[in-house]
């Protein structure tokens, strides 16, 4: 601060105001004790600020993060629910790993978590816990471990996921949904009825049994002797099964359907009732049908059936160890002998490879597509068996007929569509492959297609799915629309396996054929049902699985296996059949996608939105730029840069 004053001349000059820490004369003055206590104050806040940030950094590190690691880790357990197997709880895998590290080389008993279905508590307490957040999170997990070796339970459940403001919601409702695709309890009706009327008197007990004891329930029937009742107005060919089965729809109808546990939302008389009709000679032992039954029931705990009103309160004990375990095994093909599987065809052969086949109303169809699985195990001596998903309940003789001379069975489960039908077929198949094929695709005569995919299965230990028809990476070198060439910008697979034959890793795929490992499909949770609601497609559900393979330590590949697609009149018997169904097909595309997004955020991103083959920008980003979705595959696929392709891999080799 300055000031002026005039000299001798009139001359205005500024003088310097001498600053409060000097003395007159120039000379420092020591500082006020105020001013040193401030001084002081502002050092001890500056060191309790830095004391306070790390505190705060240890607190976050300590508390914060791990809670905030643990939420995100039990949101990507309700969306996917893909830990029901691979999840460990930590302090569990310590004491199991100490206690048997002299057993197995320290690396402890598998343990994993499930709902304990038995307690409406845990029910109540999910439902809950679902309506509260639709988003994703959930309650703290109060699920029991168990030992997979004794549970028989050995598969995962996925939690149902919804979007928020979805237009498609299911008409049975989140909570009711679930109960018919995770039941609480399966009944197994044992005994082989004829008569229709008796069946539906066994079936009408069921219904009407009090609520702690049938709620939530499933019935799975034994079909194979079942004739029309005499006092029905079905058909004449009282010997042929299709007729008994359409006899039992139509005396549900009559009655006017079920009205307490086996009640449907959708006027389906087969809402909670699932009917299994296998090949002649093959129940001279009558434990064949009933492992057939239970394998394929979704509920953990299972009662069985002989009479009206006669049910057993628990499963035999021999049936749990035989059937639950032993059908369901994460690996029965790692247990080291096949004495252990109990095959149920008539040449008493274990199966290489089960088929699993949607159906409805295709009759044209039906002896072309079982010609030629017929044909693998006649011809080429390639043990196989087929399982048929009729949603239509049409047409059970000409297939029973069609494919009388292997393994099969017919089931018929009220119209549940594609998801649920693949998934119950894969839980009663007695292959660790199964080949997942639609009834408007027509497979090659020769199974060179199956020989190629159990060798790369064999070669590529964490390889658990192979599409045959398109896939796709969305980022990276690797960035294409690849497959069977049918026009829409599909380009030709760049590499091959290690006998010559084309083979690449792939993001995701398309469905139609799908040829699953099996262990993996029920470790990771089969198809995901929150893609569709009961009776209608799930467009996208085979996107999602394949993302999710990935997410869950496991890959995707691609290869060519020569199917004849979208034979016959596929566009105008199936979903694209009207303006209608062609309008909720278009619909449930669009919402699945946005669920994909929603479920594998950050796992998954579209970098190539205009098309895989039509976006420069994508294929030139680096792994580092990419999502893990499309970083995986396009590193897997370096290791099958150095196989050369072989021009005489086409013949067949058994």
């Amino acid at each position: 601060m300055r000031g002026s004053f005039s000299n001798n001349n009139g001359e205005k000059r500024s003088k310097s105001i001498p600053s409060p820490l000097l003395a007159p004369g120039g000379s420092t003055r020591a500082p006020s004790h105020h001013l040193l206590l401030r001084g002081q104050c502002h050092q001890w806040l500056r060191r309790a600020s830095i004391v306070s940030l790390f505190l705060c950094v240890v607190y976050f590190f300590h508390h914060a993060f791990p809670r905030l690691v643990k939420e995100q880790q039990q949101k990507y357990l309700f969306q996917t629910g893909t830990n029901r197997l691979d999840y460990y709880d930590h302090r569990q895998s310590s004491s199991s790993s100490s206690s048997s590290s002299g057993e197995d080389g320290g690396g402890g008993m598998i343990t994993y978590t499930r709902r304990e279905e038995s307690e409406d508590e845990a029910r109540l307490e999910e439902k809950s816990a679902h309506e509260s957040d639709a988003s994703g999170t959930v309650a703290e997990d109060e699920d029991v471990a168990e030992s997979a070796d004794t549970s028989g339970l050995d598969y995962a459940s996925l939690p149902r996921v919804a979007l928020k403001g979805d237009k498609l919601q299911c008409k049975c409702g989140r909570w009711k949904c679930e109960s018919f695709d995770q039941p609480m309890v399966s009944f197994v009706i044992s005994r082989e009825f004829e008569d229709v009327g008796e069946l539906l008197k066994v079936l009408n007990s069921i219904d009407g049994m009090d609520e702690e004891k049938g709620k939530d329930c499933e019935v799975l029937v034994n079909g194979d002797g079942l004739k029309s009742s005499s006092s029905s107005s079905s058909p004449s060919k009282n010997s042929k099964g299709e007729d008994g089965i359409n006899a039992l729809i139509a005396m549900i109808r009559k009655q006017g359907g079920f009205t307490n546990n086996l009640a449907s939302y959708r006027n389906e008389p087969l809402e909670r009732i699932v009917i299994v009709k296998s090949e002649n000679g093959n129940n001279k032992n009558g434990d064949v049908m009933l492992e057939r039954l239970v394998s394929g029931a979704l509920a953990a705990k299972v009662r069985f059936v002989d009479s009206a009103g006669n049910i057993d309160e628990e499963a035999p004990t021999e049936l749990k160890t035989t059937v639950l375990k032993r059908l369901r095994a994460v690996d029965s093909s790692g247990s080291g002998s096949s004495s252990s599987i109990t095959p149920t065809s008539k040449a008493d052969v274990h199966p290489r490879v089960s088929f699993a086949v949607q159906y409805f109303k295709r009759p044209n169809l039906v002896q072309k597509i079982a010609t030629q699985l017929v044909g693998y195990a006649i011809k080429y001596n390639f043990a196989v068996e087929v399982l048929i998903n009729d949603d239509s309940a049409t047409e059970i003789q000409e297939w029973h007929e069609a494919l009388e001379q292997i393994p099969h069975a017919i089931v018929c489960a009220g119209n549940v569509h594609e998801i649920r039908g693949y998934n119950r077929l894969a839980l009663m198949s007695r292959a660790q492959i199964v080949a997942v094929i639609q009834d408007d695709d027509l497979p090659p005569t020769e199974p060179n297609w199956l020989i190629q995919a159990e060798d790369n299965f064999y070669e590529h230990k964490k390889l658990a799915l192979i599409a045959g028809l398109v896939g796709q990476i969305q980022g990276g070198p690797d960035t294409g629309r690849w497959g069977k060439q049918r026009g829409r910008h599909v380009k030709q697979i760049p590499y091959y396996d290690s006998k010559g034959r084309p083979f690449m890793f792939v993001s995701w795929a398309n469905i139609g054929p799908f040829v699953l490992k099996r262990d993996a499909f029920l470790s990771t949770g089969m198809f995901h049902d929150s893609y569709s609601c009961r009776g209608d497609p799930g467009i996208g559900f085979d996107y999602e699985y394949g993302i999710r393979l990935w997410r869950n330590n496991k890959e995707v590949a691609l290869q060519i296996m020569q199917f004849r697609y979208h034979v016959g009149s596929s566009r105008s018997s199936g979903t694209r059949s009207s303006t209608s169904m062609k309008s909720r097909r278009d619909n449930i595309e669009s919402r699945n996608t946005k669920l994909i997004h929603h479920v594998h955020k950050g796992f998954y991103v579209n970098h190539a939105p205009e098309g895989a083959n039509k976006s420069p920008r994508a294929k030139a980003m680096s792994l580092k730029q990419t999502c893990k979705a499309a970083a995986l595959p396009t590193l897997a696929n370096n290791r099958l840069k150095k196989n050369k392709k072989d021009s005489k891999s086409g013949f067949f080799s058994g």
